[in-house]
């Protein structure tokens, strides 16, 4: 067998894609705060919208009129669930002024994060 350039590159990009598809997480069925929900809020969110937070958790829910706060402190599960996780969707990536959230300097939220907080979000809460 002999081993041309195009053969070598086609095999190692096969292995490159291959190792790219087995280190992306899968999405799990049935996510929990403990284990797929509160690392992402501890990554993007907690900063500002935890107990301690500078805006002291408050998220506006955009379907009152006039739009009124409500508490959420993403960093415990009591915090979170329940109307909180639906208000929370429409804040991911992009805020209801066209602001995202997070904002700079933090990191949008990729899609499997999306996915799991929707997911979680759109489950029926204990």
């Amino acid at each position: 067998m002999t081993l041309t350039v195009k053969t070598l590159a086609r095999g190692l990009l096969t292995l490159a894609l291959g190792a790219a598809v087995a280190c992306s997480p899968e999405k799990p069925a049935a996510p929990t705060y403990a284990k797929d929900v509160g690392p992402i809020f501890d990554a993007h969110c907690n900063r500002c919208h935890g107990s301690n937070g500078p805006d002291g958790g408050f998220l506006g829910d955009p379907g009152a009129n006039p739009p009124k706060p409500v508490l959420c402190h993403f960093d415990s599960y009591d915090g979170a669930k329940g109307a909180c996780a639906m208000l929370m969707l429409p804040y991911i990536n992009q805020g209801p002024n066209s602001e995202p959230m997070p904002p700079p300097p933090a990191t949008k939220l990729n899609d499997w994060e999306i996915d799991v907080l929707e997911s979680w979000a759109k489950a029926p809460m204990p």
